[in-house]
């Protein structure tokens, strides 16, 4: 099926949008209101997707860099996700995994998985649900 979008700076542009792509993010939408459905609290939200990752995502798990470039670690850099450390309110979760045989700590919100599988999904659940909150 191919739909009429309204973009940004008001052109219209033709788009296909497959019933599949559709069945996806209405799946995704699901994943993501069962994790979050009975809290109001920010970083109770936090301390939720934590839990819910550690049970969820099989680790080593590889993963794209997405945020600010640091030393040398630049957007798009492959990273080796290997636990999950911390919470915090501003940033999201914490992971911790290997670049350039250092471990490096960084919020879970600046990667995405480089491919998603059933055992990543749930960390690029949290990707869309930290980037959209």
């Amino acid at each position: 099926m191919k739909k009429k979008i309204q973009t940004e700076d008001n052109n219209k542009v033709e788009k296909e949008i497959t019933d599949s792509n559709l069945t996806n993010l209405e799946e995704q939408e699901k994943r993501i209101e069962s994790v979050i459905s009975e809290c109001e609290d920010n970083f109770e939200l936090i301390e939720i997707w934590l839990e819910y990752l550690e049970n969820n995502v099989e680790l080593p798990c590889k993963v794209i860099y997405n945020g600010y470039s640091r030393d040398e670690l630049k957007s798009g850099t492959e990273i080796i996700l290997n636990d999950f450390v911390d919470s915090e309110e501003h940033y999201g979760v914490i992971g911790a995994g290997k670049f350039n045989r250092q471990t490096i700590n960084f919020p879970l919100c600046e990667v995405e998985p480089v491919t998603i599988t059933p055992k990543n999904q749930a960390l690029y659940d949290y990707v869309v649900w930290f980037t959209n909150r």
